[in-house]
């Protein structure tokens, strides 16, 4: 979703000489094979089919981006978000001295330690030659960390470019039945804890008798249920395997209240103009807590998900509707600009 904007915005520019790295992070091939087919990415050039998404890997990642980069001897590397693979690619292009390093979403913050993106965060935007941000308010927190203010661009938020350019796309696609609640959960603080995931079970589970609860499980979630033996929750909710990103558009587009803990969809469902209950304590998308943003955050756990889902079925929540309005859908665009890239001599 962050990355495809960027490849569009080279292909527009007729710019060829990029390369596409897939660490193979994200295992799920079914799921991955989707996202790639709708958001229209070409195969990427390298696979390193690194198969896992733990800690352990991360070595792995950067012996295998090391080699990978001192063949290609690229002049940038770009990164996107915050995700392990994502740190592995940053602290070898800054330990190597080879290329530039860029960073799409630099910035975000939940201030949350505990949580193992917020180190990437920090970690990867320390050593980017460029911090692309979304909003000013991730531009001063880069200020206040003693980032270069030559070092920090405001370019929007890519995820957005590529809700806005497939929606169309997502039209056709719709549910079998109305008035749903759409539920997803995946973070490591919410699945891999069985107290908290069991309360989180629960909670759709009793919400369900009130609703229709659409709920694709992620791989790791369904792992966890399964190690966890709450495999009768699980029944009760009646799961449906994991969504296209098409699909995902139009489940978030056509629901009443979405419960997630992802961090993408707080942003999406903004943009929607679609009430949002995050299971988190905090969040590093401050900007769709207010400013015409939907998103409420209910803390972790299942205790608020029934009264939270309640309030916004009575429509006491968002107080009334809003349209998340901040950026155009050109991120990409600016990005690529900032880079200096310019069609293919």
């Amino acid at each position: 979703m962050k990355v495809a904007p960027i490849i569009r915005a080279f292909e527009e520019r007729g710019f060829k000489d990029y390369m596409l790295v897939h660490t193979g992070q994200h295992y799920d091939v079914e799921m991955s094979g989707a996202f790639f087919k709708d958001l229209k990415l070409p195969e990427p050039d390298v696979n390193l089919e690194m198969g896992s998404n733990n800690h352990v890997s991360l070595g792995g990642m950067m012996a295998e981006l090391d080699q990978l980069i001192k063949e290609r001897r690229p002049d940038t590397v770009v990164v996107v978000g915050d995700v392990d693979s994502t740190l592995a690619a940053a602290l070898v292009v800054a330990k190597g001295n080879i290329a530039k390093l860029a960073h799409v979403e630099a910035g975000c913050r939940s201030f949350d330690r505990t949580m193992p993106e917020e180190i990437n965060r920090v970690l990867v935007d320390a050593v980017s030659d460029y911090c692309f941000v979304a909003c000013e308010r991730d531009s001063g927190q880069l200020r206040a960390e003693g980032i270069p203010e030559w070092k920090i661009f405001l370019a929007g938020d890519t995820m957005v470019d590529s809700l806005r350019h497939h929606l169309p796309r997502a039209e056709s696609y719709t549910l079998s039945f109305e008035d749903y609640v759409l539920a997803t959960v995946h973070r490591q603080a919410n699945v891999d804890d069985k107290k908290t995931l069991e309360g989180i079970l629960q909670a759709l589970a009793n919400l369900s008798k009130e609703v229709k609860v659409v709920f694709p499980i992620h791989p790791r979630t369904l792992d966890r249920v399964v190690r966890f033996g709450l495999e009768t929750l699980l029944k009760k909710i009646k799961p449906v395997p994991p969504l296209s990103y098409l699909e995902s558009i139009a489940a978030m587009r056509d629901a009443a209240v979405v419960v997630t803990d992802s961090g993408s969809m707080q942003t999406e469902t903004s943009v929607l103009g679609v009430p949002c209950l995050t299971l988190r304590d905090n969040t590093e998308r401050h900007n769709t807590l207010g400013g015409g943003g939907t998103n409420k955050l209910i803390g972790a756990g299942g205790a608020g998900i029934l009264n939270e889902v309640r309030r916004v079925l009575r429509q006491e929540w968002p107080p009334e509707p809003q349209k998340w309005f901040e950026w155009d859908g050109n991120a990409a665009g600016r990005i690529v600009e900032l880079l200096g890239v310019h069609h293919d001599a």
